[in-house]
């Protein structure tokens, strides 16, 4: 799972109420302790995506940033429904959660994959996040920059949890933003990276030859890429999706 990942990521059953056990009367009367009642098991929450903002510690929390992530997953919401003839995945509020981590900015700059990963994850966890026994596919956009010259420890995605840097924000709340020397991009390049990098956490795998699918080059190009008929068969499985 990605939180003990040691190479780069690529990307209800019914309960029963407790019951007194049959015979508790007569175990009573011989004074033996009489078994514990087991209280009730609480459901889980419906598979759904939780999205999070989180944010050094010497850093403000943007509304514009929050702002353009709410409208970058509602949008892909959108696109995935009409991939998928109706079915797109659930999203618990498109408005992120925040997260204030324990460092600032300077902690999470340095040293690449998968330093900078693994610094951003540990702190959102410390904020009460990234439970990998939860219904939750997890989304976090940190406010943190990095070097163009390392291999990027943010913008990947793996199973069960995509985390994205502050390219991303910026790129979404900018449309003429530069990210290492290359663009201007629009904002459908953003959105379309968050797009793969989220189908990523759905369990989809870069395909081979067909550059022009999301989870290709595709995503640049966003809203004009498409997914697979071979991915949209996973995600048509997927707990995650329903029509909506």
């Amino acid at each position: 799972m990605w939180n003990n990942m040691k190479g780069p990521p690529a990307r209800d059953e019914d309960v029963m109420l407790g019951q007194q056990a049959p015979g508790a009367d007569s175990l009573r009367a011989r004074g033996a302790a009489t078994p514990p009642v087991q209280p009730p098991h609480q459901l889980l929450p419906e598979p759904a995506v939780r999205v999070v903002y989180a944010v050094p510690a010497d850093r403000p929390v943007n509304a514009a940033y929050r702002q353009g992530i709410s409208n970058a997953l509602t949008d892909l919401q959108r696109w995935y429904r009409e991939q998928l003839d109706g079915l797109t995945f659930r999203l618990q509020d498109p408005l992120p959660e925040t997260c204030t981590m324990p460092e600032p900015h300077e902690h999470y700059t340095h040293g690449g994959w998968p330093r900078v990963w693994n610094e951003v994850r540990d702190a959102v966890i410390g904020c009460g996040f990234l439970d990998q026994q939860s219904a939750y596919t997890w989304v976090v956009y940190a406010d943190v920059d990095e070097s163009c010259d390392v291999t990027l420890g943010l913008g990947r995605g793996s199973e069960g949890l995509t985390m994205m840097g502050s390219w991303d924000l910026k790129g979404l709340t900018d449309q003429e933003w530069v990210h290492c020397g290359l663009g201007p991009f629009g904002f459908g390049r953003w959105i379309g990276g968050a797009g793969h990098e989220l189908g990523h956490a759905f369990g989809l795998d870069h395909p081979i030859d067909d550059e022009g699918a999301l989870m290709s080059a595709g995503y640049a190009g966003y809203p004009n890429t498409y997914l697979r008929e071979d991915e949209k068969a996973i995600l048509r499985m997927s707990p995650f999706f329903e029509e909506r």
